[in-house]
């Protein structure tokens, strides 16, 4: 009748109008990303007028985080104030990934990661104070085998193997359940198994951000890690042709520092 066919087109076109405005978003921020780009006094601009707001749509494929990253690009002076802003950054994402645990997939999760690996390292050095903030807020200690951290994948190591806890969907109750579990076995062939994709990706990146908070000499961080990462742990991933090529490499990045 009449009135089912004008709320379909109503439908139609708040699906459309939806998709427009995500669409102009996108380009907005590939916009300003470009004019900030290399640009000191654009960076200084954007960040003092428009962090504060923007940082609520990181993670949504917008481009958010991408272009926060490219506020602080070669910016050293930027990057050594973020842990002194009025409204820390790095603790509004840490505590968005703790808080949220279901509400954010690990694809949104995965964007935020990147974000604060890029915050922790400056060139070839490290930001001393954005690495270590990082680790407080992490809850990391010393001399310890496991990491847990809600929101974040964890990780044991038993005997040079290391083990972690992937959420996986248990189709019989429709809940995701946590499974531990050898990461060779998430593996087939070098290629992560189709339930363990997303979940493998997501711990690839964990691992890069553990690398960037040791860069340089940043011996708090170090220590955090020295005993759940041995140098036998991560060398038996590094060499094994079972996982991804992206997973070692990872893990290589991290042995290095």
């Amino acid at each position: 009748n009449a009135e089912s066919f004008s709320q379909s087109l109503k439908e139609e076109f708040n699906s459309q109008a939806l998709s427009d405005n995500l669409d102009i978003c996108v380009l907005a921020y590939k916009l300003m990303t470009s004019i900030c780009h290399n640009n000191a006094d654009n960076q200084y601009y954007a960040y003092r007028s428009c962090v504060d707001y923007l940082k609520y749509q990181a993670g949504y494929f917008l481009g958010t985080t991408e272009f926060l990253q490219s506020l602080l690009d070669r910016n050293e002076k930027l990057l050594l104030s973020l842990y002194r802003a009025r409204q820390n950054i790095m603790t509004y994402f840490v505590t968005l990934i703790k808080e949220s645990e279901v509400q954010l997939n690990n694809y949104r999760k995965t964007a935020i990661l990147r974000f604060l690996q890029a915050i922790c390292t400056f060139g070839d050095d490290g930001i001393t104070v954005n690495q270590t903030h990082l680790h407080d807020l992490l809850e990391l200690s010393e001399e310890t085998q496991e990491f847990e951290f809600p929101g974040l994948i964890s990780i044991r190591s038993k005997n040079t193997e290391v083990y972690f806890v992937p959420k996986i969907k248990e189709p019989t109750i429709g809940l995701h359940v946590e499974q531990e579990m050898v990461i060779q076995d998430a593996f087939d062939n070098s290629e992560p198994r189709k339930e363990f994709a997303e979940e493998i990706e997501f711990f690839t990146e964990q691992l890069l951000m553990f690398s960037a908070m040791c860069k340089a000499r940043n011996y708090i961080c170090k220590n955090a890690f020295k005993e759940m990462f041995q140098f036998g742990t991560l060398t038996n991933m590094v060499w094994d042709s079972g996982i991804s090529l992206k997973l070692r490499a990872a893990a290589c990045q991290l042995l290095l520092t």
